[in-house]
């Protein structure tokens, strides 16, 4: 794998654009938007309930969304569609 001419890997410049993005989108999600991954990509993007939603659109890595539903924090809800999973212990 070739690094970039700042000496840091892709990985690592990745990982930092996915931990810039995840608070955007995690308020998104709480919001009831979702993941998706578009046809051709390796990201997956928000898609808002509302058209105009200025969240909408924003992306994230395929392997973010992994380390996100390794840890519990998302939930596949269909084809490469995820959602914010439940809050573990939920009420009763």
């Amino acid at each position: 794998m070739t690094q970039p001419d700042t000496g840091e890997s892709t990985a690592s410049i990745n990982r930092r654009a996915d931990d810039a993005a995840w608070p955007v989108i995690e308020a998104a999600l709480r919001d009831g938007a979702e993941l998706y991954r578009p046809t051709r990509l390796r990201c997956y993007a928000t898609r808002a309930l509302a058209d105009r939603d200025p969240r909408n659109g924003r992306t994230i890595s395929e392997a973010a969304v992994g380390r996100m539903v390794a840890a519990g924090k998302l939930v596949r809800v269909g084809v490469d569609v995820y959602a914010l999973a439940p809050p573990a212990g939920g009420t009763a």
